[in-house]
C-alpha cells in the first residue's frame, strides 16, 4: 500500500449463511480504520466505498492493514450453531479470508 492507503473503490464483505444482518446499517455502525462509513447490504455481501485521500499521497509503498469494524450498532447477529465459519472479502484485484469461531455455551 502507499502510505496505509489501499486504493479507492468498494471493499465487499461476504458474510456466512448462518449469520444474520440487518436490513440496514445504522450511521456510525461501519467504521473503516477508525471514521465511520456508509454501508449497505444486498444478500450477503455488504460494501462500503474506500474514498480518495485528501491531497497528496507520501512515496512510501510497503504493507499495510485496514481494520474493518462492525459496531454493536451493526446488530450483526452469531450464527446459532456452534462451528466454524468463513468471510470472504474483496477489494481491487485482491480477495481475503477469515474465520470466525463459535463455540458452544456451557
Amino acid at each position: 500500500m502507499q502510505c496505509g492507503y489501499p486504493g479507492a473503490g468498494p471493499l465487499i464483505v461476504r458474510f456466512p449463511a448462518a449469520m444474520r444482518l440487518p436490513k440496514r446499517f445504522a450511521a456510525n455502525a461501519v467504521r473503516l480504520s477508525g471514521k465511520p462509513v456508509l454501508a449497505t447490504r444486498a444478500g450477503r455481501e455488504v460494501t462500503v466505498t474506500i474514498a480518495p485521500p485528501g491531497g497528496p499521497l507520501c512515496s512510501l509503498i510497503g504493507p499495510g492493514s485496514l481494520k474493518l469494524v462492525f459496531t454493536r450498532k451493526a446488530k450483526l447477529a452469531n450464527p446459532k450453531r456452534a462451528g466454524t465459519y468463513r468471510f470472504r472479502a474483496t477489494h481491487a484485484n485482491h480477495a481475503y479470508t477469515s474465520k470466525l469461531a463459535i463455540q458452544p455455551a456451557g
